[in-house]
């Protein structure tokens, strides 16, 4: 297994103000978005109604609107009585052998 990214312990980054820190998150956000939309066919995104897939789809939504692009988006509920919590709080499907 090859390491992909390792974080540097001993950088720091030093800004003037918060809004700087601010825009240096944007702007690598907003990169990391865009490196990720590079593709040899349609992209689109998986919606788990948290915030984290939520930026990520409205960055990349913007950025393919640019040329005239979409995104479409996607999600899903399970059907009433497929899923259920076990013991530990974890969701577990239910299976033919569970009925």
């Amino acid at each position: 297994v090859d390491t992909y990214w390792k974080a540097d312990p001993d950088r720091t980054l030093r800004l003037g103000s918060d809004g700087e820190y601010v825009e240096a998150f944007l702007e690598t956000f907003e990169q990391a978005v865009r490196a990720q939309l590079r593709s040899a066919g349609p992209v689109g995104a998986t919606m788990s109604s948290g915030r984290d897939s939520t930026s990520v789809a409205v960055l990349a939504a913007r950025d393919l609107a640019r040329t005239g692009g979409r995104l479409p988006a996607f999600t899903w509920a399970p059907a009433p009585g497929l899923l259920r919590i076990d013991a530990r709080g974890r969701f577990a499907q239910r299976d033919s052998a569970s009925k």
